[in-house]
């Protein structure tokens, strides 16, 4: 999921800043991507969250 999401982003000439993979203790899992796009604005997207 996470090399898909990657993918993506780096077609869309999005940076990506740092990937945080996190689960939680019911078993749900959270993927938390920083992004800038081409103005160098810090875009904050929760892509997946089961």
């Amino acid at each position: 999921m996470v090399t898909d999401v990657t993918e993506v982003l780096c077609e869309l000439e999005l940076t990506i800043k740092k990937v945080k993979v996190s689960t939680t203790p019911d078993g749900k899992v959270m993927d938390l991507f920083f992004i800038t796009d081409t103005r160098l604005d810090i875009l904050n997207i929760i892509l997946e969250q089961c």
